[in-house]
Parts: structure tokens; sequence; C-alpha cells
């Protein structure tokens, strides 16, 4: 019985052995050429493995072995196997392993000889274009792109090799980076100068004539100027005349190899309209000594000068506001010098601009200042004398206040005041020469004769 047990024991294990299926795993499944890919039996009492890759490469018995997979394709994985009990058995996974050698590209790039700025046209080529899960264009001078069929400009003049990626849906990347080359060739650079670009006029009708200088460099071909006024021009060195206002100068050129530059420079010529202008607190001082106060317009540094009749400096200072002292009666001329935010300069000179008079007192005349006639004109005068060399300038002026209510004006006047009074006369003068004199009051008295005995005396004022 016993010896019975263990032949019954023996064939129930033999029966599991080979009820055993074989199994296996791979990792990774999927990815690039070169693909390195692990194999792991997974089956138990396992003594012997026969691994066939079906790339065409021998076969392989050692156990769980790491396998290369050179070429793109997929591959089906056979495994034959040996168990303690030395059966054998096998199996294939069919497309087990799927390899990617990436997209097969190419690309083109219209024009290949370009100037910096001009555009370059790339078009790729794709073996399988719905496969494609990224596309990248290198230009080698900074710039990138992910679309398909991009454009791009080279700014610097050299040769760049592009270099164009592209990536499949399994992560596989392809590069092309020996298509083409581009070669962007050398241009011009523009640049010129002018003789001058700041230049002020007293009047809007006047021009200035600039003449400009080409300081381009390379090998010009040809060039062209832009004046901003509906003029152009040719040549290295061109002459122009401009009116009043702020110009734009343009200057293109043109090299032998055909690469254009241009330079714009604007409102380089700038024509300004500028004078030394100033205002005065009064032309007459009427007073030795006397100030008056000058003060500059439009300019940001002024200088002043003040000379006598005889053409002597008598003061001068620097300042948007001068304040001179006159110590002696004359005619000074005045000198101002002045220079804008710009640059502009300008002097104006007037000649005996300034009249300064010694103050005098003013003198008046009144007949009668008694009277017992009411209806009788009293004759008022101006008596005020003046310098002779003021008297030219312009007549002066007498202004009579009677007391009354009354006014009148002119150098001699006569006024009724009809009534009995004391009445206080005050005349206002001005002089020739525009200097206001201090008032001068006179008393007026009419009063009615009054008898006494046989002697008519005039009676006081009531």
């Amino acid at each position: 019985m016993k010896r019975l047990f263990i032949i019954s024991l023996l064939l129930c294990l033999g029966s599991l052995v080979h009820g055993q299926a074989v199994t296996f795993k791979a990792y990774p499944t999927v990815g690039c050429a070169p693909l390195i890919v692990d194999f792991t039996c997974t089956s138990q009492n396992v003594i012997y493995q026969e691994w066939n890759f079906g790339d065409g490469t021998p076969i392989s018995y050692v156990m769980d072995p790491s396998h290369t997979f050179y070429n793109a394709g997929t591959y089906s994985i056979k495994l034959k196997v040996r168990f303690q009990d030395n059966t054998e058995k096998d199996t294939t996974i069919t497309n087990m392993i799927k390899v990617s050698a990436g997209p097969q590209i190419s690309f083109t790039a219209a024009p290949d000889s370009v100037c910096p700025g001009e555009i370059v046209k790339f078009s790729e080529t794709i073996s399988d274009p719905g496969s494609v899960q990224s596309i990248l264009w290198e230009f080698k001078d900074g710039g990138m792109d992910t679309k398909s069929k991009p454009s791009h400009a080279y700014a610097n003049s050299g040769t760049y090799r592009p270099t164009l990626r592209v990536t499949d849906t399994m992560g596989c990347t392809t590069v092309d980076s020996v298509s083409k080359t581009i070669y962007v060739k050398v241009k011009p650079k523009a640049n010129f100068t002018a003789s001058d670009s700041i230049f002020c006029i007293k009047d809007p009708s006047a021009t200035k004539q600039v003449s400009f200088t080409n300081t381009s460099t390379g090998s010009i071909a040809s060039l062209k100027w832009d004046f901003d006024d509906g003029k152009t021009g040719t040549g290295n060195n061109p002459s122009e005349t401009f009116g009043y206002g702020d110009h734009d100068i343009m200057l293109i050129v043109v090299g032998t190899n055909g690469c254009a530059d241009s330079i714009k420079k604007p409102s380089y010529i700038s024509i300004n309209l500028f004078k030394a202008e100033f205002t005065v607190t009064d032309t007459v001082v009427c007073s030795v000594p006397g100030k008056t106060t000058f003060t500059g317009k439009g300019g940001t540094r002024y200088s002043w000068k003040i000379y006598d009749e005889d053409n002597e400096l008598v003061s001068e200072a620097m300042g948007s506001i001068f304040t001179p002292e006159f110590k002696k009666q004359g005619k000074y001329s005045i000198c101002m010098s002045t220079t804008s935010t710009l640059g502009c300069s300008d002097t104006t000179c007037i000649k005996d601009f300034i009249w300064v008079f010694d103050e005098i007192e003013g003198a008046i005349e009144v007949r009668d200042t008694d009277h017992c006639n009411p209806a009788a004109s009293i004759v008022f005068i101006d008596r005020t004398q003046y310098d002779s060399n003021a008297i030219d300038l312009k007549k002066g002026s007498t202004v009579w206040n009677f007391g009354d209510g009354a006014n009148q004006k002119g150098d001699s006047v006569t006024h009724v005041y009809n009534a009995f009074g004391k009445w206080i006369a005050t005349a206002y003068i001005t002089t020739p020469y525009g200097c206001v004199l201090k008032p001068i009051k006179q008393q007026v008295d009419i009063y009615p004769i009054k008898t006494v005995g046989a002697m008519l005396n005039p009676a006081p004022p009531m």
C-alpha cells in the first residue's frame, strides 16, 4: 500500500508540472532604436530558457536576458523553456516589441543666400506625417519655431546651419541639420553727418543751406537722400536749403552685393525762429540817480551792457533780470545777448533807448488869485522850465483841477468860477519826456467889494 501511495503522489506532481503555462514579460515594449529590452520568464520551476527575439539575431540561451533592438520594426518574441521534470514548452507573443527609428525627414530653405532682414521660407518633408507629435526648428541665430513650413529673417550676416527636429508619437526624434546652409550677406551700414544741424533765423521767411557728408561703411554701389521737403539727392556730399521748422533726413545706401541699409534722423535739421527780446519797466528815468529794470525773454543765458552818449560802457551784468543805476542825466543805449535752449544766439542793441533826467520842480502862474468879480476869467499858466535836450521829444501836458469840480487840459487856460468863494486849484504836470511832477496847488479867492466910508475895500469872504 505504501509503494502505491508514493507512485500516485509522483504522478500527481507530474501532472501539475505539465499543466504550467510559459509566461514572460518585457520592459520596455515600446521605444526608439537602439532599444534595450529586459526580458523575464515568469513561469515556475524553469531550468532552461531559449529566446528568439524575432530580429534575425541568434537564439539566446541566457536566463532572463537583455536584448538590444537596433532597427525599427515590430517584433514577436518566442520563449521555449524546460521545466524541472525535463518537459519543454514554448510560447510566442506576437508584436510584443515596437521599435521606432524616428520619422524620416528632410527640409528645404529658399532662398539660401539673403541680405539681413530678408525672409527665408522653410519647408519640411516627413515620411509619415500622421505619426508626428512635434516639430522644432532651430535657426541657429537664437530663433526657433514649432510650426510647419515657417518663415524666418536673419538679422545679422553670417553662415547658419538650421536644424529640424521631428518627434513621433513614440517619443523618437530625428534631427536633420545638414540639408541646408543659409548664407546671410554683409550689408552696408548707413550713416551721415551735416555741416551743422541747428540754425537760428530772425525772419520766418529766411532759409539756411546745409551740406551733408555720407559716412556709411561697406562697399557702396548707390545711395539716395530724402530731405523731408519733397527734395531728394544723390552723391556723397549733397547740399540742400531748408526753411523754418524741423526736418527729418533719411539716407538709403545699396551695397555692391545688393543689400541695402537706411538711417532716418528725425528732426535732424532744426531751423529755429529766435530773437533776443526783452521788456523794460520804463525807458524814461525821471531822477538822478535812478533805476529801471530789464527782463529777458525766451533765452536761457543773458548778457547786458549799457553805453552812454559817448559810447562808453557804464554798466554790464549777467542773468535774466538787469536793474542798472543811472548816475547822471543823458541818453543811454542798451545791448542784450542771449542763448536759447537749442544753442541759438542773438544780440539786440537799441541806441538812445533810455533817457535819464534830473528831477525838476514844476512852476505855475495864476492871474488873479484874488478877485472880486465872479464872472472874471482867471488865467492859469504852466511856467515849468525843462532841459532843452528834452524839448524835442514830445509835448508835455498839464491838467488843471480848478477845485470847483471842473477840469481842463492845456499849458495856458482860463476858468470862470461864477461865484464868490475860496478854491484850491491843482496843476498835474507831465513833462515832455514823460515824467510826472509833484502836483502844484494854488488858492484862488473871489469875494465881493464892501464900502467903508469913502473908501472901497474888498469884503472878506463870508
